[in-house]
């Protein structure tokens, strides 16, 4: 109930609809992730961007830990690292800053689906603007494969660099 306050959740397609539970037949409202079913198999998560992958943004993505232990022991490492991508934008190089307004990037995710979207869009609430590619971006359309590793490379160590980056430890509830 909470969550709907901030409007419809996304569960855009059938693939993701497969971890959400329903609610009277409703559409997908939650999705759950345990290290017993699903997450537990991987140590961490490298950086990603949710639902880039699609051709919308995620106005809101809120994450509560329920239970933060694996076979009753505490999670060793696990944190949820969250990269600042319109305080990024702000540190690029002036010539990259300019060459990126113009182009694309294509972001892939897993089994999911790929969609091309720009390099650079617009907070929907702040208008700010901010970095869309992250380790999930195949390409920058209209580059290389060689260029967009480069590109690619440069955003990310600007991005996340641990100076800017907020690790979040997780504890119940």
């Amino acid at each position: 109930r909470f969550a709907r306050r901030f409007g419809p959740f996304s569960g855009h397609n059938q693939s993701d609809r497969l971890g959400y539970l329903g609610e009277n037949g409703q559409p997908p409202t939650l999705r759950l992730y345990n290290n017993r079913e699903g997450m537990g198999r991987y140590n961490e998560l490298d950086f990603h961007s949710d639902n880039a992958h699609a051709e919308f943004s995620l106005r809101y993505l809120g994450l509560y830990a329920i239970d933060v232990t694996t076979d009753g022991r505490p999670i060793q490492g696990g944190e949820t690292k969250l990269a600042n991508a319109a305080m990024a934008l702000d540190r690029l190089p002036a010539a990259l800053r300019g060459q990126l307004e113009t182009r694309q990037c294509r972001i892939h995710a897993q089994s999911l689906s790929s969609f091309v979207r720009p390099c650079i869009e617009r907070h929907w609430a702040t208008g700010r603007p901010y970095l869309v590619p992250s380790s999930l971006t195949e390409e920058i359309v209209g580059s290389g494969a060689e260029e967009s590793a480069e590109i690619c490379a440069t955003l990310y160590r600007i991005m996340y660099d641990p100076a800017f980056v907020y690790p979040h430890a997780w504890r119940e509830g």
